[in-house]
């Protein structure tokens, strides 16, 4: 043999194990980078056998079999090894890649669906859609979410048919990308500052114009208020055709909050909706079946039964068809519950903690695409208290905020991980309390600059924003999820000019700190209920007395306004804002 053919022998082997090092790269890649490989590659055509002359090895069409392996119930589960449900151009995309090339009775990869709400499976009658086995796979179908039926909230599963009989293999994961049906796709709106409040609506007029200058604001929407028909006989009932069925919305309702929300977005401010499930006759199909009626304020949403998913995604899909315009208003950030680590305000009957965050993944899953389907940028979040690390084991009224956040994150993942964001609600230790940077030795010890620390305030605000910071707490794109801290206030029952303290520190140090959207206080009028528990929250009394907090809240977001409330630096105990952020970094 010349050495002019050996070297050519040489280099066409050297090249061909260049291109199965790239394919394998590129198999192992492609699922990360949302590549659609539906479509054999060059190099896997050459690979499998159908390609064409490379190096001089390969010479004709002839077939070259793959090696494939065998799936038992040991490595099913883990089979998969990327999968993710996207929606492209409209269709459904079904995306990953295999440990290998499955043994199988046909030369089909098969993709299943299930609703959200089953437990048990037909895999026949579950099969959605087939292509050609491959370890690279991508199985499309059209998605149609405005006839009767949507693929939108199902689970999906790829399998073969082995011995017969479909078999599933991989984990189920969830579409995605709802937000690519979305004909809503502004740009989310920036707000001017990150000073925000619970504005009280009866201050709301046709020629109000921000007399405090507020630049986000928040409002609770009990679902009881939206469902069922119209209670006053000049207002008619909205009705709503979804999937095939008739829903009747309350016109009285609607009507007022869109007078709300259109007042806020006409003067730039960002809003956000609280979603609250409610107990009353009409929001019956939306409770969970595993609870005690008039144990909760709120409860969990039923995510068990057929009709309680679809009046769910029909009402939330409603809202957020109708809050995206300058007639009713924008709503751009949604928050789903009330502090759901405590069970009152999202009620359950005990049970472990992972069960219940279950149940309260699967119904963020759905809110978060009824939502995002209707609004492609707004954000969705998740709704937490300060109870961050207590470890109360004995105590059942709630769990830690932590916990459940870590649990809730690796639920979200393994479906398929989507871009929820945290609601935090920092409060005092105790609550009646408004001197948070001033602390009992009792305080102290729950209030730590750790991890660990029982209880998360603003004083040590920044452990919550430093533990978004891990990998497993980021957004799909690994960027830090946005945070709200959507609740907090101050009493005045310490004195007005202590409470106007609290309420400028708290603004500084959000402002201070770049992983925070908005400080939203609550409230600008007080609750009595709120009053008769020391909590006296208001920028105005009852009555519509104000406080000297009102002129602060004002200001405190100006250019100048760190010099404006300069003289609240003697009750806080510093020379300069400056000192104080130093003493909370």
């Amino acid at each position: 043999m010349n050495k002019r053919k050996l070297l050519a022998i040489l280099g066409g082997i050297l090249l061909t194990i260049l291109l199965l090092f790239a394919f394998n790269l590129l198999v192992y890649l492609a699922p990360l980078l949302h590549i659609d490989l539906g479509e054999r590659s060059p190099v896997e055509e050459v690979v499998t056998g159908i390609g064409t002359e490379i190096g001089g090895l390969i010479t004709t069409h002839e077939e070259i079999e793959l090696p494939t392996m065998e799936v038992t119930d040991d490595n099913r589960e883990l089979f998969v090894e990327a999968f993710e449900c996207v929606i492209e151009g409209g269709l459904l995309k079904a995306k990953g890649s295999l440990l290998g090339l499955p043994q199988s009775d046909d030369g089909e990869l098969y993709l299943l669906h299930y609703p959200i709400w089953e437990t048990e499976h037909d895999y026949e009658e579950a099969i959605l859609s087939s292509d050609d086995k491959s370890r690279v796979f991508c199985i499309a179908t059209e998605i149609d979410d405005n006839g009767d039926e949507s693929l939108l909230y199902d689970r999906y599963q790829i399998a073969i048919r082995l011995d017969g009989e479909i078999f599933p293999i991989g984990n189920e994961v969830y579409i995605t990308t709802p937000e690519d049906l979305a004909s809503y796709k502004d740009p989310f709106p920036e707000a001017e500052s990150k000073k925000g409040l619970l504005l009280d609506p009866m201050h709301l007029h046709a020629n109000w114009d921000n007399p405090l200058s507020v630049k986000q604001a928040i409002y609770n929407i009990p679902l009881s208020l939206i469902i069922g028909e119209s209670t006053a006989p000049d207002v008619p009932t909205k009705y709503y055709e979804y999937h095939g069925k008739e829903y009747a919305f309350n016109g009285v309702y609607l009507e007022m909050y869109d007078f709300v929300f259109s007042t806020l977005t006409r003067n730039d401010i960002v809003t956000t909706a609280v979603i609250l499930n409610d107990l009353k006759d009409r929001t019956k199909p939306l409770i969970h079946p595993d609870t005690k009626a008039g144990k909760g304020y709120y409860y969990m949403v039923d995510t068990t039964d057929e009709e309680g998913c679809e009046l769910f995604e029909a009402v939330l899909t409603y809202l957020a068809d109708r809050y995206h315009d300058e007639k009713h208003g924008l709503i751009s950030n949604w928050i789903i519950g009330n502090e759901v680590n405590v069970r009152q305000w999202n009620y359950l009957d005990y049970t472990d903690l992972e069960t219940y965050t279950d149940a309260y993944a699967r119904e963020f899953r759905l809110a978060y695409s009824a939502i995002r389907s209707r609004n492609a940028n707004a954000r969705i979040y998740i709704s937490l208290d300060q109870q961050w690390d207590k470890d109360a084991t004995d105590v059942k009224l709630f769990y830690d905020a932590k916990d459940l956040l870590d649990i809730f994150a690796g639920q979200i993942r393994a479906g398929g991980d989507i871009d929820w964001g945290l609601a935090f609600h920092p409060y005092s230790v105790p609550m009646t309390w408004p001197k948070f940077w001033e602390l009992s030795a009792k305080s102290e010890d729950l209030v730590r600059d750790q991890s660990g620390t029982p209880m998360i305030s603003m004083s040590n605000i920044d452990v919550l924003t430093d533990y978004m910071h891990l990998s497993r707490m980021r957004a799909p794109d690994g960027s830090i999820r946005h945070i709200l801290l959507s609740e907090q206030g101050f009493p005045a029952s310490n004195g007005e000019s202590v409470q106007a303290a609290a309420i400028a520190y708290a603004y500084y140090i959000a402002e201070d700190n770049k992983y925070i959207d908005a400080l939203l206080l609550s409230r600008e009028t007080d609750a009595p209920e709120e009053v008769l528990k020391g909590l006296s929250l208001g920028l105005y009394t009852s009555t519509g007395t104000p406080r000297a907090s009102v002129e602060v809240f004002r200001c405190m977001d100006d250019e100048d306004g760190k010099d404006r409330t300069s003289h609240l630096l003697d009750t806080i105990g510093a020379s300069d804002w400056d000192e104080a952020l130093e003493w909370v970094r």
